[in-house]
């Protein structure tokens, strides 16, 4: 006798099995790891409050599945434009097969929710009588090769349906899975470890005749091939596609019918496992009523185990006792309270291409969760071919053997939904996360498309983090990215750090613009605002420079001062900042002579000749390639723990240049609207320190979205990050820090509460190591890996070592 699939019919996402129908969602992941107790806590709650509500019979299932490098590759690829496509193109094939190589498949979770369907009752006793009738019929047809459904009973569980849905997407964001899913999660419980699930979009037929579907077996049977032996008893074997799989399936013999909230997410664990896990929950609700009744026929049948053991003499196992004391506690809590119970059955699947690595990984399941969960996991024989299929949607729970009564807590305290995801689901790959190395790939400009999910739409990034933890490799290299699919960058290099691009990255070509500028007089004032700019943006440039010049504040009379002389110069032909220094010291008045003095002291330093115009430019700054960095000669940035009031000449005018710096920045990024443009901060805190600055920095950050156009905030000072730019930040990336008051900072950036694991974490990140989180919310570990050990050394700021 052939295979009977337990699945007769899915539309939409209704799953429609031999007795019943279950309707099938989706559940975002969550991030959990670093929330406080008290918030972990919130989280249990909520989804015992889900569970409690669902009031009838529901199937969890955490399924692991491959991230397909290939397919995410080509997708990518599709998004890669501009003067340098080929080049990125290229590069992302070469990436490609290196990932292959290098991390072989890993897995990222998904998480699947199903509820039973009440069964269709027509309201009137003729329609009782026909549907009885029908019923019979439908039997026959579900022995047969034909499977038969009224389109009127799609359209009441369709209804139905909306009630469910309306229910939980209050509390889960549950999404209703489609065909193309149902298919996946059908297909993928016979190619487990084979091979990809095959067909992809393909659509279930059936014949229409008087109201009803006509559905042959075959539909479903596509969707399960491969041959399926049981024979062993403790395990299936799978042969598909000329390979096999060994698949082992774990019953939750034993556990606590309570829990404490944190400490017990055993479903969440599957995560920490470097080989993928599947886990299937079956729960049946039961009401206060039928749940005391539930505990003491559980209690009573104990009881008799207990009792006999001791008239035979044989010693009574640990966990029968505890459980005897469990449910006399049950009991007692359930006449207080008005609460439910959940009949619960648990089922892990673990596989792999060998019997003995499959019986290795159940041997570790069974110690992990023995230990960390006091979960007792057996591996039943004969009963494994009926778990199979329980991993199915639509199918019903048949093993009962291993049903067990838990408070709503319970399960919830195992945290289903909560994953270890990092990143966008298609673009360039940054590094890796957790155990398992799963990919994490970034698209920088998903932020300003309002996806659904997303958390933000700024497209702006904050990079902190100490000295040496790998800051500039991380902006270096999605900056490379960036340009290669199609963006361009502006990139403020003060420490001259990235002249050696030019021989490094040959393949940018024309397209690599290292602009330096010296304090030479053929330069002179190709930082003057009225270089950059023109009319009044040209004069607010002005002022803030020169108040950062003299240390000045909106209310210091010589704000006015400064302020009426660049307003008059202004009007001016050919209006420039050496104008403004000579209309003071030609003035009438001896506070305006004093303040063009003050400004005189600067004119004499080196590198003032590129604030300094004389109203006759000689060169000019072009910024119409893919990737623009610009660099300051001698620039003499202070130390940031420097007190503003202890600044040399030279400290004052350095943190004065990166005032029009940023007004190029402004101009960049008010440029072609279809194109994605960066603009790179380093030294991020030198250019917020400044009142001026901070309010440049919210402008750009706010008009980001609309204009298509993201800050990268690259600082060791998080402070400088609060207030209003906090607020237009998407994603952040931290790097080790080990001053106690930084990390304090650092987890409030990230809306993290300070606890001793936080700290810690952020105190022992190694090098290249860092708290990243994506535009989702979710907050994880990442390894940023730049692939090739060229474009590492390209990245690598680290001074040369010494060879003796």
């Amino acid at each position: 006798m052939g295979y009977q699939v337990p699945i007769k019919y899915y539309s939409g996402n209704l799953a429609f099995g031999v007795k019943d129908v279950w309707a099938y969602y989706e559940v975002p992941g969550f991030y959990y790891d670093y929330l406080s107790e008290e918030k972990k806590i919130q989280k249990m709650l909520s989804q015992s409050v889900v569970f409690s509500g669902i009031k009838t019979e529901f199937h969890l299932l955490a399924v692991p599945v491959e991230q397909e490098i290939e397919k995410i590759s080509r997708e990518y690829e599709k998004q890669i434009t501009g003067a340098l496509k080929e080049v990125g193109i290229d590069h992302n094939r070469q990436v490609t097969e290196v990932l292959k190589e290098k991390y072989g498949s890993s897995h990222k979770y998904k998480f699947y929710l199903g509820v039973k369907m009440l069964p269709y009752e027509p309201d009137r006793l003729v329609e009782n009588l026909k549907a009885g009738f029908q019923g019979f019929k439908k039997s026959l047809y579900q022995f047969s090769d034909l499977y038969m459904v009224t389109e009127k009973e799609i359209e009441q569980y369709e209804r139905a349906e909306k009630q469910i849905y309306h229910r939980l997407s209050r509390n889960m964001r549950a999404e209703r899975v489609n065909e193309q899913q149902t298919q996946f999660l059908i297909g993928r419980n016979f190619t487990r470890g084979i091979k990809k699930v095959a067909p992809e979009g393909m659509n279930i037929s059936y014949e229409v005749r008087d109201g009803k579907r006509y559905v042959e077996a075959t539909e479903i049977k596509r969707l399960t091939e491969g041959l399926v032996d049981d024979s062993a008893m403790d395990y299936i074997k799978i042969m598909n596609n000329g390979k096999a799989t060994h698949v082992a399936f774990l019953c939750a013999s034993y556990f606590a019918y309570e829990s404490e909230a944190v400490g017990n997410e055993f479903i969440y664990h599957i995560q920490e496992l470097d080989f993928p896990v599947d886990i299937s929950i079956r729960a049946k609700v039961k009401d206060n009523s039928s749940a005391r009744s539930t505990a003491k026929g559980k209690r009573e049948g104990l009881e008799a185990e207990i009792t006999f053991a001791e008239e035979s003499g044989s010693s009574v196992p640990q966990e029968v006792i505890e459980g005897e004391g469990e449910l006399y506690k049950l009991e007692y809590d359930l006449k207080k309270s008005r609460k439910p119970l959940l009949e619960t059955s648990v089922v892990l699947c673990v596989y792999a291409d060998t019997e003995e690595e499959m019986r290795t990984r159940a041997s570790i399941l069974k110690e992990e969760y023995k230990g960390m969960f006091d979960m007792v996991l057996e591996q039943p024989h004969g009963d494994q071919f009926l778990l199979f299929n329980e991993f199915l949607p639509g199918a019903e729970l048949t093993v009962t053997d291993y049903m067990r009564v838990v408070e709503p807590n319970f399960l919830a305290s195992g945290m289903f939904g909560a994953t270890k995801e990092l990143g966008d689901p298609v673009g360039f790959v940054i590094g890796t996360t957790g155990v398992n190395h799963q990919l994490v790939y970034l698209n920088p400009k998903l932020a300003a498309q309002g996806l659904k999910g997303t958390v933000t739409n700024s497209l702006s990034v904050a990079i902190v983090g100490s000295v040496g933890g790998g800051k500039s490799v991380t902006v270096n290299d999605i900056c490379y990215y960036v340009v290669l699919s199609g963006g361009k960058v502006l990139l403020l290099d003060p420490k001259g750090e990235r002249t050696k691009w030019i021989e490094d990255l040959p393949e940018l070509g024309n397209e690599l613009n290292i602009v330096t500028l010296f304090a030479n007089e053929e330069y002179r004032g190709l930082l003057d605002p009225w270089y950059i700019a023109e009319g009044k943006d040209a004069e607010a440039w002005a002022i803030s420079i020169l108040t950062v010049l003299l240390g000045g504040m909106n209310r210091d009379p010589r704000f006015k001062i400064i302020s009426k002389a660049v307003k008059a110069v202004g009007a001016q032909e050919n209006p420039c900042m050496t104008a403004v220094m000579e209309y003071l010291l030609n003035s009438n008045e001896q506070a305006c002579v004093e303040v063009g003095e003050d400004i005189e002291a600067f004119y004499g330093i080196s590198f003032a000749v590129l604030l300094f115009g004389n109203g006759k430019p000689v060169k000019t700054i072009n910024l119409e390639s893919a990737m623009n960095i610009l660099q300051i000669q001698n620039l003499a940035l202070p130390d940031k723990k420097v007190e503003p009031k202890d600044y040399s000449f030279e400290n004052v005018l350095s943190v004065a240049m990166l005032i029009p710096i940023t007004a190029f920045a402004e101009k960049f990024i008010h440029g072609d609207r279809s194109v994605l443009k960066i603009f790179v901060s380093e030294e991020a805190w030198a250019t917020l320190a400044s009142s001026q600055g901070k309010q440049i920095s919210n402008k750009l950050s706010r008009e980001g979205r609309a204009l298509n156009s993201g800050i990268y905030y690259v600082s060791q000072d998080v402070g400088v990050l609060e207030g209003a730019i906090k607020d237009n930040i998407g994603m952040k990336f931290a790097f080790r820090c080990k001053d106690d008051e930084e990390v304090t900072a650092v987890l409030k950036f990230f809306d993290m509460e300070r606890t001793d694991e936080n700290a810690e974490l952020l105190k022992t990140l190694g090098n290249g190591q860092c708290l990243f989180q994506d535009i989702y919310g979710h907050i994880g570990v990442l390894d940023v890996d730049p692939v090739f050990l060229e474009l590492f050394k390209a990245w690598d700021t680290r001074p040369p070592m010494e060879v003796s």
